[in-house]
């Protein structure tokens, strides 16, 4: 029972993936589970481990082996010991400095192991054609040539590497220094281009020497096959195996590196130019992929070069559409007229931008190949490196605590005038990209960049089939998980259609029970609790801070779209296609996404400024745990981009005749009934398993 137990429980790790790795205090190998995230760093310690065990190896297998020459080939053995050991010395030293990212002191290393290894062959050699005389043995002589050889490409290889990384590892910083001019300034005319050093000719050239490093590991992997097993005592045979699996892992590493690069230059417009739609997402009015598409950046790039950057107001380009195309149930709520501002109705960021791309061509806009969603909340990091933001129309300055106010008091009161209310972003853009990308901070803007991924308020989607699937496996892609029939799912998706930004006062509260019963059926129980916050401290901050720029009319109508009016919202929880409801409080509909293959409960949740609205429902999956032996059962859960005050708490209560034989995380608390118990804050993608059975 137990071995079974165990292995229905081996997929609860599915989405990890074992790694085997040597510990650093006793020197053993170990397996350890690592996320999609956690894998992406592993790079720098793959390839200094790798280039450590090789040489151990290396070292070991001659001290031990050559040991049985005779006393005539005695310094044979000694001229062929130190050059092994000078060879296992300098991939130590190569394999720190790839640690350090020291890709310089790595090749000089790389180099000079190559040489090391370079002339133990030589001295092999020798022994090889003088066997009778040293009393060598042939399978001996073959597996130290086998051993040296693969050293001497892997030395190869890893200077190969080393170079062909040079631009890679830098490439963000790299395409914001070539392009700082361009970055600094935004216009509906083309930017004034002059020829420079292709971006995408210093890509291929690191390809080149990569496709070197991956014939060099190929050769590698070709000698390691020659060692005799039979020669090594027991405890290297061990570590030998396990050299040639890393090696085997730095080949595939090496291979998908071939791969992508070609994607990279795509992405930079190597052969044809590559158009960006980049969607500027308001989140204090929500939306599935993040907030209100208020306007939109169109970004032409050639040869790693931007050569174009235009803004533009959504409305304007919604203006040019001349056809009723009917939007979908919760849209229609908002607008019967489906246009480009309302294209983000999928929670799943790949259809969003799509439908995107689609609705700009029908515009009369341009065909692109790549869409990127920025939320709003991306831009307060970003005004954290440049500082206050000077306009020339404004007598105080815009900063990352004002900015969000005063610009949305500018474009609802419409001070610019009803024919451009948008006109203060045109002026605040450009002055925020001269300030930020004029000073040089790239260090800071790139930090700023990836914390902005890793919260979901950069979502990146491509036309092209094999860069989709890059940014998928990259989790830049925003898309919904497509999970299996017997795995458990939420994903509470909020549409705002109050017409106002009081998604920015918005605390929600996501109570999600789980019950399976004696026989495996589960029952989900959730409680959704959305409370509006602004008050009398809001009305007076805004109202302050509106009278420090010199403005001191505030209009019922302005405030109520600041935050101080009602919040009206369209609720989609996705939960596993097929799933029933069962009890509600309130109407619920019930409808199939075959896009998604997921079912979603569908409800409208109001609330008044200092009011709170509760909504309570339950529902059976349509899967069935086998809990006569033993089964897992496994949820998982997806936050909407965006919505940043949310809290969850998970709760799984199991039948009194089933038992708890696994968890996962290990370290999953229970309350204080026994029941298994996670509390936190809703900021990621969330993942739990349990084994049960009676």
């Amino acid at each position: 029972m137990r071995q079974s137990r165990t292995k229905i429980f081996r997929d609860i790790h599915s989405r990890q993936k074992p790694v085997l790795q040597l510990d650093d205090q006793t020197g053993n190998e170990k397996v350890v589970f690592l996320k999609v995230d956690d894998e992406k760093n592993l790079l720098r310690r793959r390839v200094s481990e790798l280039v450590r065990l090789m040489g151990a190896g290396t070292l070991i297998l001659f001290c031990i082996n050559l040991a049985n020459v005779v006393q005539r080939g005695a310094g044979v053995k000694e001229a062929l010991t130190q050059a092994a050991f000078n060879g296992y010395s300098d991939l130590l030293h190569a394999g720190a400095s790839v640690q350090k990212t020291d890709f310089s002191g790595a090749q000089n290393a790389f180099g000079s192991a190559n040489a090391n290894f370079q002339n133990a062959l030589q001295t092999i050699s020798f022994l090889s054609e003088n066997e009778n005389l040293f009393f060598a043995q042939p399978k001996t002589v073959q597996s130290a040539r086998g051993l040296l050889e693969a050293g001497k490409s892997l030395a190869l290889a890893g200077n190969d590497f080393s170079k062909g990384i040079e631009h890679l590892r830098s490439l963000p910083e790299l395409f914001l220094k070539e392009n700082q001019d361009a970055l600094a300034k935004v216009d509906h005319a083309a930017i004034d281009y002059q020829p420079k050093i292709s971006l995408t000719a210093k890509l291929k050239t690191d390809l080149e020497f990569l496709n070197q490093a991956v014939r060099e590991i190929e050769v590698a992997s070709d000698n390691l096959s020659l060692v005799d097993l039979s020669v090594l005592p027991q405890p290297l045979k061990l570590k030998f195996i396990s050299l040639q699996q890393k090696v085997e892992t730095l080949k595939n590493f090496l291979y998908q590196t071939q791969e992508k690069l070609p994607l990279l230059l795509k992405l930079f417009g190597d052969r044809y130019l590559h158009r960006y739609l980049i969607l500027l997402q308001n989140d204090a009015e929500a939306r599935p992929t993040g907030g209100f598409i208020g306007s939109y950046l169109l970004v032409d790039v050639n040869n790693g070069n931007i050569l174009k950057m235009e803004f533009h107001d959504v409305y304007e380009s919604d203006g040019q559409l001349h056809e009723n195309i009917p939007a979908p149930e919760d849209i229609a709520k908002i607008s019967k007229n489906w246009g480009l501002r309302d294209s983000n109705y999928s929670p799943d960021f790949a259809i969003s931008a799509e439908k995107a791309a689609w609705f700009l061509q029908k515009e009369k806009g341009p065909s692109v190949d790549s869409v990127i969603a920025l939320n709003q909340h991306f831009l307060a990091d970003l005004l954290d490196i440049t500082g206050p933001i000077t306009l020339s129309n404004l007598s105080g300055s815009l900063t990352k605590d004002n900015y969000l106010n005063i610009l949305s008091y500018l474009v609802e009161s419409k001070k610019s005038g009803d024919s451009d209310p948008k006109k203060i972003l045109r002026s605040f853009i450009p002055a925020l990209q001269q300030k930020l990308f004029g000073g040089g901070k790239w260090d800071k803007i790139l930090a700023v960049f990836f914390d902005g991924l890793k919260r979901k308020d950069l979502l990146f989607y491509s036309r092209d089939e094999e860069i989709q699937a890059w940014f998928h496996q990259l989790g830049y892609s925003g898309e919904v998980l497509r999970t299996s029939p017997d795995e458990d799912y939420l994903n509470v998706i909020v549409t705002s259609i109050g017409g106002n930004k009081s998604d920015l006062y918005i605390k929600q509260d996501l109570q999600h029970q789980t019950f399976i019963d004696q026989d495996g059926n589960i029952t989900d129980q959730l409680t959704i609790e959305r409370s509006h916050t602004w008050g009398k401290k809001n009305l007076e901050s805004i109202r302050a801070l509106l009278k420090s720029f010199g403005f001191d009319q505030l209009s019922d109508t302005v405030k109520f779209i600041l935050g101080a009016g009602r919040n009206k919202a369209i609720v989609k929880v996705y939960v596993p296609s097929g799933s029933t409801l069962l009890e509600a409080e309130n109407n619920i509909a019930v409808r199939q996404d075959s896009d998604l293959k997921k079912t979603y409960f569908m409800f409208e949740m109001d609330e008044d400024a200092g009011t709170s609205q509760q909504v309570t429902f339950s529902y059976r999956l349509p899967a069935v745990l086998q809990v006569v032996s033993a089964a897992s059962y496994k949820f998982f859960t997806q936050r909407q981009p965006g919505i940043n005050a949310s809290h969850f708490q998970k709760k799984i209560f199991l039948n009194p005749a089933l038992n708890l034989y696994q968890k996962y995380p290990d370290n999953l608390p229970k309350d204080e009934n026994g029941n298994l118990l996670l509390d936190t804050t809703l900021d990621k993608e969330l993942y739990l398993a349990v084994l049960v059975g009676r």
